[in-house]
């Protein structure tokens, strides 16, 4: 009788922690360290046909220091022809972090999304949403610039251990 109360017991808690994970869509945040690529850009939902080959250098590199660290950074880097056409880094952000979050609706509804935060040019925080498909990388959210909101949605190909 001891040993079918230690079995049940056992069976008990292997449920419980299987269905914890059911709870959320899998979203392991290793998927996403690395660099990335540009692959495609469409901004305000027109894709965008200047996507050569000095624009497709541009990157953005997730990581962590340690595991035990538990802010995730982020750099990006935006590449573009200067007057002289040399491909120069345009645009660097170095002071972004990324991390899982779980948001909760009046509907009693949840979802879990990776979000990339950094501080624009104006000041204001804008977050990006990140999506892991396949060997891509899909960023998608708005933010301001001069003329108004914009809506982002660009698409990173994974590379190996590479860094800038």
């Amino acid at each position: 009788m001891k040993n079918y109360a230690f079995l049940s017991l056992f069976v008990c808690i292997v449920l419980s922690q299987s269905c914890q994970n059911d709870d959320y869509p899998e979203t392991d945040p290793n998927s996403f360290l690395g660099s990335w690529k540009l692959s495609s850009a469409v901004i305000d939902g027109v894709e965008s046909t200047d996507i050569s080959d000095c624009t497709k250098n541009s990157l953005i590199v997730l990581y962590r220091f340690s595991e035990n660290n538990p802010t995730s950074n982020a750099e990006l880097y935006d590449y573009a022809l200067n007057e002289m056409g040399e491909c120069v880094v345009s645009q660097s952000i170095n002071e972004a972090t990324w991390n899982s979050e779980t948001t909760f609706t009046n509907a009693g509804n949840n979802s879990q999304a990776t979000v990339l935060r950094f501080a624009a040019n104006q000041g204001e925080t804008v977050e990006l949403t990140l999506e892991r498909v396949g060997e891509f990388l899909k960023v998608t959210g708005n933010m301001s610039d001069n003329d108004g909101e914009i809506n982002i949605n660009r698409t990173y190909i994974q590379l190996g251990q590479e860094f800038p």
